[in-house]
């Protein structure tokens, strides 16, 4: 199915339910119509590229007795022209820099349709009475954007731009690192139920742990990723596109690869399997409550929880060429802005299986988006013990048993100290999440036993991925220090 095709079925959504949503709009043939209608579309269409980017179909109109009336354009009206005009006037860059403008065939009226694509490289501001100034969206209205937003803008600009694409590593570095955890600061548990944990994290941060990375670094200079905003509204939602994902591609539901994190505040709630997450979607109040609470007790820089809670979830899995993920946010009583994605170091020979997949759930991207610079980070401990170990369930499809430990984070708030610990020079992207985690889980290898009291870190890996957080997705194990094969082992690293 193409976009168009795709565009059809949100009209024909808009049509029986009246549904819009933070990438898609619908907006009558006025509003083209005149010059001021003009202006404020461009400010709209601005706005969506400053966040997500998006579709506007112009020509449905929803009366006031609630039919929909369509308004055809003629081959004659020239509008394109004349939106072109305003966004050259009124925006700066000019947003015909981002957009494709198109015409649609629907019930046999011909509409116009405009794809905006997100920007990545600087805010595009639109002029009124109070300047230049650069517009999001949020909800169904658009706003300027806070200098807090504008500066993170920037900043994870900076940051993608600090990376070499062409370093000695291509998008990984590996690093023996080696730092003293017994000066890892005291920190806060939380309770939680079976099989989850709740940590610290920073705002605007996101740690998601799995069971694998599924990539082998080899040296590449970029990756390649498809993905595409897909309709969530309802945990049923996820769990058919997870079911078509794995039917199609083959992508891991189990619990032993697949994670995934709820955000709340500076408090996540970390589960694994494709059914915990499920479950978790479907009682998102409690899920709620319990990061709420965990605000309560203990250090948080996210006093106020106020008004209506909106955490963000992220889950990650592999599949037989890389990574999968997806992403959704909770707002006003429903799932909001799904997303979901691949990323793989190479495009498959054969991509049949992506295409089906993206053919089944409706929603095809339009190409290979190609990613440069460190995004995939691998730090290989020596010989010394983690802090605070506690025996964990969190796979219990695989395990009746504890097969990892919930320990202190080796770097939590260690930026600085990781970084003049290693030779490389380490992206702050990735970094920064990763030393803003209070408490990881840790498998443990080989296995765990009553015995063991005593764990070192084995090996951390650590996948950065911008989403609406700056997210990394992390595997850690960690050795037994009971394990007569441990020193041998580490030794033979060295």
């Amino acid at each position: 199915m193409d976009s168009n095709d795709r565009t059809s079925k949100l009209i024909e959504r808009f049509v029986a339910e009246g549904v819009e949503d933070d990438s898609f709009d619908i907006k009558s043939k006025e509003i083209v119509e005149s010059s001021e209608g003009r202006k404020s579309l461009v400010k709209r269409l601005a706005a969506f590229a400053n966040q997500d980017g998006g579709t506007v179909v112009i020509g449905v109109r929803r009366e006031e007795d609630g039919s929909v009336r369509f308004q055809p354009f003629s081959p004659e009206e020239e509008v394109r022209q004349h939106l072109t005009h305003a966004a050259n006037q009124y925006t700066q860059p000019s947003l015909t820099k981002y957009w494709s403008l198109d015409f649609i065939y629907h019930s046999g009226a011909r509409l116009l349709k405009i794809d905006i694509r997100r920007t990545r490289d600087q805010l595009v501001h639109f002029f009124d009475e109070d300047g230049w100034e650069p517009w999001i969206r949020d909800e169904d209205t658009t706003r300027v954007m806070t200098k807090r937003e504008i500066s993170q803008f920037y900043e994870n600009r900076q940051k993608r731009e600090k990376s070499s694409p062409f370093g000695p590593s291509g998008v990984w570095i590996s690093e023996r690192i080696n730092l003293d955890v017994n000066r890892t600061e005291h920190n806060t548990e939380f309770n939680a139920p079976n099989h989850r944990i709740i940590t610290t994290i920073d705002g605007g941060k996101m740690v998601v742990c799995s069971g694998g990375l599924g990539m082998e670094p080899l040296g590449n200079s970029i990756t390649f990723h498809l993905e595409t905003r897909v309709p969530i509204s309802e945990p049923e939602d996820t769990a058919e596109l997870l079911s078509h994902a794995e039917e199609q591609t083959g992508v891991i539901l189990g619990d032993h690869a697949f994670g995934y994190t709820i955000k709340l505040g500076d408090r996540q709630w970390l589960g694994r399997g494709a059914q915990n997450l499920i479950d978790d979607m479907e009682n998102i109040g409690e899920v709620i409550d319990a990061l709420q609470s965990a605000h309560e007790s203990g250090p948080s820089r996210e006093h106020a929880l106020t008004g209506d809670p909106r955490p963000i979830i992220v889950a990650q899995t592999t599949f037989q060429f890389g990574l999968f993920w997806i992403e959704a946010e909770w707002r006003g009583g429903s799932f909001h802005r799904g997303k979901c994605g691949f990323i793989m170091e190479n495009i498959p020979f054969d991509d049949t299986s992506l295409h089906s997949f993206y053919e089944v759930i409706e929603s095809q991207p339009r190409t290979y988006d190609q990613q440069r610079g460190v995004q995939l980070l691998k730090l290989h401990g020596a010989p010394q013990n983690l802090q605070n170990p506690t025996p964990s369930i969190i796979t219990p499809d695989y395990f009746e048993d504890p097969n990892h430990i919930i320990a202190d984070n080796p770097f939590y708030n260690r930026d600085q100290d990781l970084a003049s610990a290693v030779e490389s020079e380490l992206p702050e992207y990735i970094i920064d999440p990763l030393c803003s985690v209070n408490r990881l889980p840790f498998q443990v290898s080989g296995g765990y036993l009553p015995e063991d009291e005593l764990f070192s870190l084995n090996v951390i890996g650590a996948f950065y991925k911008g989403l609406m957080q700056e997210t990394v997705f992390i595997n850690s194990l960690c050795w037994p220090d009971s394990d007569d094969e441990a020193d041998k082992i580490l030794s033979d690293l060295e």
